[in-house]
Formats: C-alpha cells, structure tokens, sequence
C-alpha cells in the first residue's frame, strides 16, 4: 500500500493513464496494465478486496463445504434406502450400517476428489515468483484450502503414494508420520 492518500492515487493514475507500450506478457487497460499472471506490470501489489479474490476465498466456505455436507448426507440417504429394500425393514442395524457405509465412502471419495481438483486447478506446480492475490496465487491458495477440507482419507496409512499421486517424488521404503502436512508436492 503506498498510495494512502487521495493525491497519491491521483498522481499513480495520472502517470498511468497514457498510452505506454504494453510489456510482453502483458494486457493494457484503460487504467494499469496487467501482468497475464494476474499481477499489475509495474509490480504494485493486487488488492485482497479485488472482486475475483473475493470470491475464489468465499468458494471453500459458501460453496464447497455445505456441497461435501449435502453429497454425504444423501449418500447415507440413499445407502439407507437400498439396505431397507434388501432388508425388507428399517431398522436400527440398518441405519448403522447405512452410517458406517457412508462414512467409509466419503473417506475414500474426498482424497480422490482432492487428487482430481489439484490436477485441474493448479496442475504441475511451477517453481517461481508470484503476485500476492494474483491468479496463481488463488490457485495455490484453493489447492490449501481444499486439501484442509478433503483430507487424506484412506490414504492415511499409505502417504506416500496419497503424495505421488500428488506429484511428488518419493523413493520407494519412505515413511512419512500422518501427522505431517506437506503441499507444493510437485517440488519434493
């Protein structure tokens, strides 16, 4: 933030408002031009309020989780029903095992859910500098958060290949402790 006044702002705009040549790499705008990596070209930082932040930070907690809530309860709905119909009742038993079911499908569902997301949002992760707030920086950021909310699941007993399915290069006889947290698992 080094424009903490309104004739600071005045006199950024002022500057920035001819027609300089775009950089490579770059898109002009009537106002900044843009670093294509998501960060302003002359290497001032990007807003945490801008509306894209907004609303890539909103998506793990208005979006994603209440959908993982809804997924597993009509998941348990639906084992429930179809240990009824073989049953021909419902009955206590039935709804714990529908509950046990349940639970051991979500924790084979969300690790993989994880796998196949950190593949499309971020795909390889690329040794380098990034805007705070910039594209990239979203990326890696979603990747966190839904690594926090999907878990490792069944891959609790087996972490290194939940991490080489990751990216991760992990000779073979590795152990690694489940209560460590790794990510940018591409640069292991």
């Amino acid at each position: 933030f080094t424009m903490g006044t309104i004739e600071g702002i005045a006199a950024h705009l002022d500057a920035n408002t001819g027609e300089p040549g775009a950089e490579k790499g770059a898109v002009q705008t009537s106002e900044i031009t843009i670093d294509l990596e998501g960060g302003p070209a002359d290497g001032t930082p990007l807003s945490s309020t801008r509306p894209l932040t907004l609303l890539v930070q909103a998506l793990p907690f208005f979006v994603i989780q209440p959908l993982l809530r809804v997924a597993q309860w009509m998941l348990f709905v639906n084992i429930f029903i179809y240990c009824s119909s073989l049953a021909g009742s419902r009955s206590a038993a039935i709804f714990v095992v529908a509950f046990f079911a349940t639970g051991f499908a979500m924790r084979v569902i969300r690790p993989l859910l994880f796998i196949a997301a950190k593949w499309c949002i971020i795909g390889r992760y690329k040794e380098g500098r990034y805007p705070i707030f910039g594209t990239y920086y979203l990326r890696w950021w979603m990747v966190n958060q839904l690594q926090e909310l999907l878990g490792a699941g069944i891959f609790e007993r087996n972490l290194p290949l939940y991490y080489k399915l990751l990216g991760a290069k992990i000779g073979a006889g590795v152990k690694i402790s489940k209560d460590t947290k790794l990510s940018e698992f591409d640069l292991l």
